[in-house]
């Protein structure tokens, strides 16, 4: 064999080999008892210890997560932001649409009577049946 194809054939090896070290380098640091399923009785970590086993360790045993905490806040305060924005439009639409055209025009003429809309905002005095009844009596005789 040349020299060249030697030292690339001892290369490529070597790389093989640090490529195997690497992929079961996390694999060495599975710490659990060999039957360590076995005797776990609650059934999360169970899961938790099968999920420590897979490539990429998936399961972690970390707090809060601080990264999902805060998008979750943003979403939260986004989310309060656009309900507190559609609270005053429609407290604007309903207050711009109590008070009409006319009743500005009337205002700005006569301020001094009650438009109206002020007089929607009092109470409506209570109708009786007697009341119509006694005024048909009345037309009628």
């Amino acid at each position: 064999m040349p020299p060249t194809q030697l030292k690339c054939s001892v290369m490529m090896a070597s790389l093989r080999r640090e490529e195997d070290f690497q992929n079961n380098l996390d694999n060495l640091f599975d710490i659990a008892h060999a039957n360590a399923l076995e005797c776990i009785k609650i059934e999360e970590d169970k899961i938790f210890l099968q999920k420590q086993r897979e490539p990429g360790h998936p399961g972690c045993l970390a707090g809060v997560d601080k990264k999902l905490a805060e998008k979750e806040e943003r979403t939260r305060q986004r989310k309060l932001k656009e309900e507190k924005k559609r609270h005053e439009q429609m407290c604007s639409e309903s207050l711009s649409s109590s008070l009409t055209t006319e009743d500005f025009i009337e205002t700005q003429e006569n301020p001094d009577q009650p438009t109206n809309s002020d007089e929607s905002l009092e109470e409506p005095l209570p109708s009786t049946n007697n009341f119509k009844k006694r005024k048909e009596r009345l037309h009628h005789s």
